[in-house]
């Protein structure tokens, strides 16, 4: 799913954004998995990608291009980190 530069570029800064939603308050779990499945058409929402993945994984994976770009977009949101323990 994530094995390819194009697919971690565009997929992870989304799934990051879910849990930076879920960690504000902004939204609940259910309620951004149903809005971008039912808003927007997508087979799964980000959060319940983020099992599948695995958010250990989708950390690593966050955490290195944060340390190779410095852009923010990439930094890891601290819950991630959680889910990741």
């Amino acid at each position: 799913m994530i094995d390819n530069p194009i697919s971690q570029k565009l997929l992870l800064p989304y799934l990051n954004h879910a849990v930076s939603m879920l960690e504000s308050g902004y939204a609940t779990r259910a309620d951004i998995d149903a809005a971008m499945r039912f808003g927007c058409g997508y087979p799964a929402g980000p959060l319940d990608m983020l099992d599948q993945i695995g958010a250990a994984r989708v950390n690593d994976l966050l955490a290195e291009r944060f340390a190779h770009s410095g852009d923010n977009l990439h930094q890891p949101t601290a819950l991630l980190g959680q889910f990741a323990a």
